[in-house]
């Protein structure tokens, strides 16, 4: 398994998801941190990692995490993804990648390949393999989520404070 962070723009797709709804990326990217995973359900150590993901978006959900699976199983196979999804009661957003459109965008080496993108759109961090122990590595999701969680905390109460020196008329202290 090999980890790379990096800052990087996460490249744009559309893709159908399993109930043949078409998700655009321009929708998912900028509502907050987002972890992708290039997964096919010929791939044994892929569906290993799914549940860890299916956990991590159960636990971060609530906070802005984004969880999305993209099958790379071929159109002949593509009917496997969903009731083997189903079957497992995983809670995250499943899109198809027959063609392999966004498989190419993100230059995904081999499956699984695991993305972090942040509220920005940026791809901060890859991972590609799975071993076990690996599902570690999506710790480094929820320390994204964390972090932006405590900035927009500190920034509320910060402006919190401006407003209550605005409102007596006095100069809030510069850092």
């Amino acid at each position: 398994a090999v980890s790379i962070s990096f800052s990087a723009d996460a490249p744009s797709f559309k893709l159908k998801d399993i109930f043949k709804k078409t998700v655009d990326s321009d929708d998912i990217y900028g509502n907050g941190v987002v972890v992708v995973e290039f997964w096919s359900t010929t791939c044994e150590a892929c569906k290993e990692e799914l549940p860890h993901l299916n956990d991590l978006f159960l636990e971060y959900r609530e906070d802005g995490l984004i969880a999305i699976a993209i099958s790379v199983d071929s159109a002949r196979l593509e009917k496997n993804v969903k009731p083997f999804i189903q079957g497992r009661g995983y809670k995250f957003k499943v899109l198809l990648d027959p063609d392999k459109k966004a498989y190419t965008g993100f230059h995904v080496a081999s499956i699984p390949m695991t993305f972090i993108i942040d509220e920005d759109g940026k791809i901060v961090y890859t991972h590609l393999g799975y071993s076990a122990g690996d599902e570690k590595i999506l710790e480094e999701a929820k320390g994204i989520v964390v972090t932006k969680r405590l900035k927009s905390l500190n920034s509320f109460i910060e402006n919190a404070i401006r407003e209550k020196f605005a409102a007596r008329n006095r100069p809030f202290p510069s850092k």
